[in-house]
């Protein structure tokens, strides 16, 4: 309780760390089935409804990029306030439809709207419109997933076991079939289905045709769980403030790859990139 009352009273950086420590020492002690008494218990959740602010762009930057992932990971395991049901209206990011260019191209550097000299053959360049849509905040939780595991007793994708020890990182090891069906039983309470790619795109790049999801700039640590972030694993949804859209939807570049409904003459498309990618 001592050690707990005191982290409180720190700055945001040193009530990060505090939490990260204090989160794994519990997740150390769950088989011996160890619970904080009330009042402590009391104390530490207010301490991590207080590190809430390392999900925030203009205070995330200035705390230790292994600190943020230790707290937002016992943020997780003690219960993460920002996870919410599709039920919530605060769970969804409005995308106002219009018309917009998908795709790039690297041989006429005079159209600025669709050049990109890094553009690969799989961009073709190509107009599209949408009507307004929603689109999650984050991408599918372990939380989520496992709740609908619970409930409709389908196989658990890879390493289940693992992933439950982070809920509040995107699951992984979901096949095309899975996400589907996934939606398909989301659907009867909430009328979801796996974006498009036009859906998908036209969320991470908006009507201007950002080349990422935050802007011009290239990715640096700050804005994305890449190959360059030296993380080496999925991280808790969220936790690159400076990488979300203008709208406000996270992760849209690195940390997972993300399904989406479309399917091209071979295969199905994914998008996003992932805690191994390169910058390009």
């Amino acid at each position: 309780e001592e050690l707990i009352g005191d982290a409180v009273k720190r700055d945001l950086g040193e009530r990060a760390h505090a939490v990260g420590v204090l989160g794994t020492m519990l997740s150390d002690l769950v088989s011996t089935k160890y619970r904080l008494d009330p009042a402590t218990d009391n104390l530490y959740r207010g301490l991590l409804n207080g590190v809430l602010d390392i999900f925030e762009k203009g205070k995330a930057a200035s705390i230790p990029l292994k600190t943020r992932v230790d707290a937002a990971e016992a943020l997780g395991a003690a219960g993460d306030r920002r996870l919410r049901s599709p039920s919530d209206p605060d769970y969804w990011i409005e995308i106002k439809g219009g018309s917009f260019t998908m795709g790039a191209q690297k041989t006429d550097p005079g159209n600025k709207a669709t050049y990109d000299p890094e553009a690969g053959d799989n961009e073709p360049v190509r107009a599209a419109e949408l009507p307004t849509f929603h689109i999650g905040r984050f991408p599918v939780t372990v939380l989520e997933y496992f709740h609908y595991l619970d409930e409709a007793g389908a196989a658990a994708p890879r390493d289940w076991k693992e992933q439950l020890l982070h809920k509040s990182r995107p699951v992984v090891g979901v096949t095309w079939h899975q996400a589907t069906e996934y939606c398909q039983w989301a659907s009867k309470r909430w009328k979801i289905t796996l974006p498009s790619e036009e859906q998908w795109e036209f969320a991470a790049r908006g009507p201007e045709g950002r080349r990422y999801p935050w802007g011009p700039e290239k990715p640096a640590g700050e804005v994305a769980n890449f190959e360059d972030t030296n993380i080496g694993a999925p991280t808790p949804v969220g936790l690159f403030p400076a990488g979300n859209t203008p709208e406000g939807v996270a992760d849209m570049a690195g940390n997972v790859w993300e399904w989406t409904s479309s399917k091209d003459e071979m295969s199905m498309v994914i998008r996003g990139a992932s805690f191994l990618s390169d910058a390009g």
